[in-house]
């Protein structure tokens, strides 16, 4: 599915500025892609929404997991900060610069995220009544 996702905007990317596509020999990657540099991964990871960046197309979520915070790039508004999120990630980048945030991250993931519940609260014991 994550494979999927990555081709499709891969894809999406590589049509010409009136719509058509590319000529057959022509390179499929558009160097204005923000993953056209990226390295496709798949990976799962969860954490708290700390920081909310939008980036018109893109939202930038600064996420606090296990491994400490990590920046995703989400298509669409994300989740707002304070939320508990699983990210399904799809492609990673070092180095990126985003010229609409101007801001570089020294690491981005791409992927995709749903809230997640909060870490569950112990079962309830209940004795039989006597």
């Amino acid at each position: 599915m994550a494979l999927l996702a990555l081709s499709s905007l891969l894809t999406a990317c590589s049509t010409g500025a009136d719509g058509t596509p590319p000529p057959p020999d022509a390179t499929r990657v558009n160097t204005a892609s923000p993953l056209a540099a990226a390295t496709p991964i798949v990976a799962v990871f969860e954490g708290e929404v700390e920081r909310v960046l939008p980036a018109g197309g893109y939202t930038y979520l600064e996420i606090e997991g296990d491994a400490g915070a990590r920046w995703v790039a989400v298509m669409g508004p994300g989740l707002p900060a304070g939320s508990r999120a699983r990210v399904d990630a799809y492609a990673i980048q070092h180095d990126f610069h985003s010229r609409r945030l101007d801001r570089d991250f020294a690491e981005l993931v791409f992927g995709t995220v749903v809230s997640s519940p909060r870490e569950a609260s112990p079962p309830v014991t209940t004795r039989p009544s006597t």
